[in-house]
């Protein structure tokens, strides 16, 4: 849904418009800048999206703002985790499924997933793997 919006160019500005190009801007030598409406200006004055360091290779590779939209796999990806953490706390694999659809399911997570690109939804798998390490 996310990549369709995308390219029929419903797409925000304020959200992949402006992280795609943060993130461009670090292979430039320039810490997450972005244009706005008084020049060009950096990420990190009003947030402190590290984690978009770390994409910049990526980014490098495919230089397309439909690569932050694979965040929906990447979140999807935390369902593992939460498998894991549910089958050694519950004995019932009914149970353990319902805590799976809850996290793929739950209405906040989807609205970050599947509009435009946001760093809380890549957050959210890394957070169930620490979890899961911190319980193994």
């Amino acid at each position: 849904q996310s990549v369709l919006r995308c390219n029929g160019y419903n797409a925000g500005m304020l959200d992949i418009g402006n992280e795609s190009q943060a993130i461009w801007s670090v292979s430039q030598g320039h810490p997450l800048e972005y244009t706005c409406g008084d020049g060009n200006i950096t990420r990190l004055v009003w947030h402190v999206e590290i984690i978009y360091i770390a994409l910049a290779p990526l980014y490098a590779l495919w230089l397309d703002p439909r690569l932050l939209l694979v965040q929906v796999a990447l979140f999807g990806l935390g369902a593992l985790p939460v498998h894991r953490l549910a089958s050694r706390g519950i004995g019932n694999p009914n149970l353990v499924r319902v805590f799976v659809f809850i996290y793929l399911l739950y209405p906040t997570a989807n609205t970050a997933v599947l509009f435009d690109f946001h760093d809380d939804a890549l957050a959210m798998p890394l957070l169930m793997v620490a979890l899961e390490a911190m319980n193994g």
